[in-house]
């Protein structure tokens, strides 16, 4: 429970973080890709989506949407395909935003402990292919993941519960991605993060979990999404790694 606390404490103490760090700027530039990103898969999902069920209409021989096998059926691939557009939106978000996301990830951290970080353009250049990296494998994680749950979600007593349990897949890797940037800042191995991930995957899947929330507000959302929760995550992994070495820096 401690996880998803400060997960929570860390999305509302993000607004003033970013009021005292001089950000309120940069919430346009992960609206605008945004908008290009959706803009794009969106008449991709739509092409996809009107195809499949035209080919279920006719395996079903309906004329109409009385049959309630077809309604639950078609109300069951609607949920799945948006969160298989949401998985693969998300990568290409975080792969587009990575040297942004790096940057208010420091920012951050320069604003709480009013310290300078002075790290050359190959360091900078190495966080950002580090955050590509870990945005590839968590999305390879998370399709052999989706795909696993798809096949249990093929007996029919589990197949309601299976856009839920794909939904906290897809939050535990969110907050593992924006908790990356600061992990890597302070030098922790690929292996340690993953360690650091498992210990504190609670805080990760609610991050996540607010993170798509938060997306899901009709226009503001994609706007403010990604730099409120790339400050919350950042500002909450730092409190996690200041306990882990016995600190009290961060209140």
């Amino acid at each position: 429970m401690h996880g998803i606390y400060l997960a929570g404490e860390s999305f509302f103490e993000a607004f003033s973080v970013i009021k005292n760090g001089k950000m309120k700027k940069f919430y346009l530039l992960p609206g605008i890709l945004n908008l290009i990103i959706i803009n794009f898969l969106y008449k991709l999902s739509k092409f996809i989506s009107f195809n499949l069920f035209s080919k279920l209409e006719r395996y079903f021989n309906l004329n109409s949407y009385e049959n309630i096998t077809f309604m639950i059926i078609k109300f069951i691939i609607i949920i799945i395909a948006f969160l298989l557009y949401f998985l693969i939106y998300k990568t290409l978000l975080l792969i587009v935003l990575s040297p942004f996301l790096n940057y208010i990830s420091e920012r951050t951290e320069r604003t709480q402990v009013n310290h300078e970080f002075n790290f050359s353009f190959k360091d900078n250049m190495r966080f950002i292919w580090r955050g590509i990296v870990i945005s590839c494998k968590s999305f390879s994680k998370e399709i052999l993941g989706t795909a696993v749950l798809l096949l249990l979600g093929m007996m029919p007593f589990l197949s309601l519960t299976v856009p839920f349990f794909i939904f906290l897949l897809q939050a535990y890797y969110i907050g593992f991605s924006f908790m990356d940037y600061t992990l890597e800042r302070h030098n922790y191995s690929s292996k340690e993060s993953l360690i650091f991930l498992k210990k504190n995957w609670a805080f990760s899947t609610f991050s996540g979990a607010i993170f798509t929330m938060v997306f899901l507000i009709p226009v503001i959302g994609i706007f403010i999404a990604p730099l409120v929760s790339c400050v919350a995550v950042t500002v909450g992994t730092l409190k996690i790694i200041d306990q882990d070495k016995g600190n009290s820096t961060y209140k």
